[in-house]
């Protein structure tokens, strides 16, 4: 059973990764296609790889945790 949790969770922070992802890339994509300045765009499109990346990497840190048994966070609160 707690096997089953455990790719449950997974699979759960996977998918949400995913749509995050690709909520930001459709959001940024149109916002430096509408903005008229380079300067813009450039900075827009610096902020957007930022979030990417932050996103990527709590999403490592929660899969790490899932690997080594912390399946529900939550109980610590």
């Amino acid at each position: 059973m707690k096997q089953h949790n455990h790719r449950k969770a997974i699979i759960t922070v996977i998918l949400i990764t995913i749509f995050v992802l690709i909520y930001l890339a459709v959001y940024f994509g149109l916002l430096i296609w509408n903005l008229p300045n380079l300067m813009l765009k450039i900075l827009c499109g610096f902020i957007g790889l930022v979030l990417v990346a932050i996103l990527i990497v709590v999403s490592r840190q929660r899969l790490d945790e899932i690997k080594g048994g912390e399946t529900d966070d939550l109980s610590k609160y």
